[in-house]
């Protein structure tokens, strides 16, 4: 069904566009889990071992400006947006597959 996942984010406090092209959702969502623990580790340099639960990612997103995917669906050859509450559906069933291994 997914073939590629293109994210944007538009940061509050800089001026900071990020697109992701990856041919995984699942790609896509870990990407998105980093892009947070890079912020954790950036504001909190002193601390070793992070953890953050589903909600402070959650929150996360959405402090972003603007976050959005482009995915590509193969059966009509476009792209098909999807806005924040999908990616953190996605981030959610994601992240419950990993829990799960």
């Amino acid at each position: 069904m997914f073939s590629t996942l293109c994210s944007t984010a538009h940061c509050h406090f800089s001026s900071c566009k990020i697109v992701n092209y990856l041919p995984l959702l699942s790609t896509e969502m870990t990407g998105i889990c980093g892009l947070y623990e890079r912020k954790l580790r950036d504001i909190n340099p002193m601390i070793p071992n992070i953890t953050y639960d589903i909600t402070d990612l959650y929150n996360f997103i959405d402090g972003l400006a603007d976050i959005s995917a482009l995915v590509y669906d193969h059966s009509i050859q476009a792209f098909l947006p999807y806005d924040r509450q999908w990616i953190k559906q996605k981030l959610f069933q994601h992240l419950k597959k990993l829990a799960q291994r």
